[in-house]
C-alpha cells in the first residue's frame, strides 16, 4: 500500500508540551506514525495533545479501512513524574477499544525510562497494545510485520534506511 495522506489538521508535525518539550510526528508513512518525544520534564499538555491526536488519526485510519500503528522513541524524554505516568496510564488503558488503533512500538534504551514505562503498564493493568523495540530499524520492521500479521498491506517503508526527519519537523513550531 502506498502511504495515506492525512488531512492537515491530523498532521501537526509537532505537539507542543508547554515550557519544556514536545513530540515530533513523522506521518510520511501513515498509517505508521513515528513519534520522537523530547524534553527533560514532560508536562500534561503534551500527553493530552498526543492522545487526542492519536485517537483522531486512528479513527481516520479506520475510516480508510486500515489500522494505525505507532512508534514512539524516548531517547530525549525525561522520566515522567508520577502524575504524568498516571495520566499516560489512564489514556493508554483505552488502547484495546480505540477505534482504528492497532499497536504501539516503544523505542527505549535508558533503563530508568524502561522502569517508568513498566510502572505505567503496572498502573493500567497491562491492558495496552505495545511492544519494545531496540531502535528505528527494529521498530519499523516490527510495524511492517504487524500489518502483514493482520492481513493489511503495509506502507512502503524500508526499515534499514528510515531516518527520523528531526530538522524538517522541528521547524514547525518546536521549542527546542
Amino acid at each position: 500500500m502506498s502511504s495515506l495522506t492525512l488531512p492537515s489538521d491530523l498532521d501537526p508535525k509537532v505537539i507542543p508540551g508547554g515550557s519544556d518539550g514536545d513530540i515530533l510526528l513523522d506521518n510520511r508513512y501513515f498509517p505508521i506514525s513515528i513519534a520522537k518525544l523530547r524534553g527533560s520534564d514532560p508536562e500534561e499538555s503534551v500527553v493530552h495533545g498526543y492522545y487526542r491526536w492519536r485517537e483522531k488519526a486512528s479513527a481516520f485510519a479506520h475510516r480508510a479501512g486500515v489500522k494505525h500503528v505507532t512508534i514512539m522513541e524516548f531517547h530525549e524524554w525525561g522520566v515522567p513524574k508520577p502524575t504524568i505516568r498516571k495520566l499516560i496510564s489512564e489514556y493508554s488503558s483505552k488502547d484495546l477499544t480505540e477505534v482504528g488503533f492497532q499497536w504501539q512500538f516503544l523505542i527505549v534504551t535508558k533503563p530508568v525510562m524502561r522502569g517508568a514505562i513498566t510502572a505505567i503498564v503496572w498502573l493500567r493493568g497491562d491492558t495496552g497494545k505495545y511492544s519494545w523495540a531496540s531502535d528505528y530499524p527494529d521498530a519499523v520492521e516490527k510495524a511492517v510485520a504487524e500489518f502483514v500479521r493482520i492481513g493489511i498491506e503495509p506502507p512502503k517503508i524500508d526499515p534499514l534506511s528510515y531516518e527520523f526527519p528531526v530538522a524538517e519537523l522541528a521547524k514547525f513550531g518546536s521549542r527546542r
